[in-house]
């Protein structure tokens, strides 16, 4: 699974199961729900989903264990071969999500997602210092100072947003989540936006 295509299976979930009053009520209730819709795009691409494994939100992981478990009767060892194949975390907060970051950049696994929020009065107002866009450049700046980042491991990033109370008048005014992907290219040493027909809810 790739960004595009776990991005794309999130906003049909969303759509499909989530309420406003849901989106804009208790945190822990959205994050629990959101939780499962990640478990279950994990479980349909064919991985064993996870929560709290190395304290990240969900993973996912395939297993080679039962093609060893002859080999590891024959020593006397209980085979554990997995991969990781995606890592995810969900942040309500719109300051910390960076924290998770952190941490993802530290685990070695094809595809690390990170879903947060921003609010919806300045998210696309790129001369604003706190839009979308800003955060990301600055994001990406701080994610180049960690060691364990490298343009050499073929990982992919997903950042997604989504709409939070607004900056100026604090009250969740906004009638849609509009969940935005933001996909780091390497080439162009950018986050750069997923094209996708239909992507803002």
């Amino acid at each position: 699974m790739n960004g595009k295509e776990f991005y794309k299976l999130f906003l049909k979930k969303i759509q499909e199961s989530t309420p406003m009053e849901l989106y804009t009520g208790s945190y822990s209730r959205f994050t629990k729900h959101v939780t499962s819709i990640i478990n279950s795009i994990i479980e349909k691409a064919g991985y064993i989903s996870q929560n709290e494994y190395y304290r990240v939100d969900v993973v996912g992981w395939v297993s080679y264990s039962d093609k060893h478990k002859s080999e590891g009767d024959s020593v006397g060892l209980r085979p554990h071969i997995w991969d990781l194949e995606i890592v995810v975390e969900h942040e309500n907060s719109i300051m910390d999500w960076t924290d998770e970051l952190c941490k993802l950049i530290h685990i070695r696994c094809p595809l690390k997602v990170i879903i947060s929020y921003n609010h919806y009065d300045i998210r696309f107002n790129d001369e604003n210092p706190k839009s979308d866009r800003r955060k990301l450049d600055c994001v990406l700046s701080w994610m180049k100072q960690v060691k364990a980042f490298s343009k050499d491991m073929n990982e992919e990033y997903l950042i997604i947003i989504g709409n939070a109370m607004g900056k100026a008048d604090k009250r969740s005014a906004y009638k849609s989540y509009d969940f935005r992907g933001y996909s780091y290219k390497y080439s162009d040493d950018r986050f750069m936006e997923l094209d996708i027909e239909g992507s803002q809810l």
